[in-house]
């Protein structure tokens, strides 16, 4: 009995000692959480893993967790790992991981987790249309990064813009006027500061042609000269002339659409009042022409070519005076031929000419060739004899 007694005293003994023990454990505890070295953990926009680890250090009274879905944290032996997905939005995003100890639930920390916000240039359109008159043309770009704005041609001005949050932004273009003779194209490059990634916008201009003379129709007398034409055009354009009198001379540019066309124009020599030409300018491209009418005049001339009389008759040089002035007559050859101041003429001898009028101020003069034939020679009859009677 005795023994069993002690048997009994001895068990208890040790179930008291072993509860003392692990009363003893558990108050001793002391969580290292606050001792390790946890960094804050910064990912670009693409999905990404970071292990932080800790060595010899017991993890497993540890765990993690994440307030962001996108974020996901997990601790064990190896060590704290945070694994994000791909930011598909335009904004950054932060999470906050928490590390607790499991077995001293007082005891936690906390780390951030960033994730940088997709990089974006965006446009609502890719193609914008101008009118041939030129202006603006408004672009609008949805970004979230700084940009640049280039463009290909020389007939846009460029503009330049950047910001930091994914906002919609204006870039304004000013568009020259349309003088290149055709519809045109332009691409403008927005470059995006931080990838190099470019986006394209077209920017197509129409053509509204600009074709017109300021004259349509000009006059010029007899002495000939130069006329002008002044051409507004935006289309390059032909001249023809309709007689080989009137020809083409000096193209001068005024500016972007206006020509002033010169035209040579020879003397007026042919027996009549007057002449016509017609120039055209056109373009064919187009179908578009204009027609301007030049008329030459003569204001005096002698209305015969050539005048033939015999030595001792007259004859009166018909006249065309348009403004009825008062001409002097001459005659090279007096010996001859003679003229008066109305214009008769008298053969003097066998021979040639040249009877000039002139208008009394010495601007316009004609001249006639005359030919003088000898005075018929007329032959007296000859006597006949008379008759011998015997």
């Amino acid at each position: 009995m005795n023994a069993i007694m002690k048997q009994i005293g001895t068990g208890l003994l040790a179930i008291i000692v072993a509860v003392g023990i692990t009363a003893c454990s558990d108050d001793d505890y002391s969580s290292r959480l606050k001792e390790l070295i946890i960094k804050d953990v910064e990912f670009g926009v693409a999905e990404g893993k970071n292990t932080q680890s800790f060595r010899s250090e017991d993890l497993t009274n540890y765990e993690a967790s994440s307030d962001q879905d996108w974020c996901v944290a997990t601790i064990d032996q190896s060590g704290l790992t945070v694994q994000v997905t791909a930011n598909d939005t335009y904004e950054e995003r932060i999470a906050t991981v928490t590390v607790k100890d499991k077995k001293d639930e007082a005891m936690s920390r906390t780390f951030t987790v960033k994730q940088a916000q997709k990089n974006a240039v965006t446009v609502d359109q890719d193609t914008y249309e101008v009118p041939g008159e030129g202006g603006m043309v408004t672009i609008t770009v949805k970004h979230n990064v700084d940009f640049s704005v280039n463009t290909d041609a020389t007939w846009i001005k460029q503009a330049e813009a950047s910001t930091r949050a994914l906002e919609s932004s204006d870039i304004v273009l000013e568009v020259e006027k349309n003088n290149w003779g055709g519809e045109r194209s332009a691409t403008v490059t927005l470059v995006n500061s931080v990838s190099k990634e470019t986006t394209a916008v077209t920017i197509r201009q129409l053509f509204t042609p600009v074709f017109s003379v300021n004259k349509e129709s000009l006059s010029i007398d007899e002495r000939g000269g130069t006329l002008q034409v002044l051409v507004e055009s935006n289309l390059t354009f032909s001249v023809d002339y309709s007689e080989s009198w009137i020809t083409k001379g000096e193209l001068e540019k005024i500016d972007d659409t206006f020509y002033w066309q010169r035209m040579n124009v020879e003397a007026f020599t042919e027996k009549k009042a007057s002449r016509t030409a017609t120039v055209t300018f056109s373009n064919l491209i187009h179908g578009i022409y204009k027609e301007v009418q030049v008329q030459q005049t003569r204001a005096l001339y002698i209305q015969a070519v050539t005048v033939a009389v015999t030595a001792g008759e007259t004859y009166d040089l018909p006249l065309y005076n348009e403004g009825k002035t008062a001409v002097v007559w001459t005659s090279d050859n007096e010996g001859v031929a003679t003229v008066n101041m109305d214009g008769k003429i008298t053969g003097k001898a066998a021979g040639t000419a040249t009877i000039t009028v002139t208008s009394a101020d010495g601007i316009y003069s004609d001249k006639v060739t005359v030919t003088v034939s000898p005075a018929p020679v007329i032959e007296e009859p000859e006597e006949e004899p008379e008759e011998i009677t015997s």
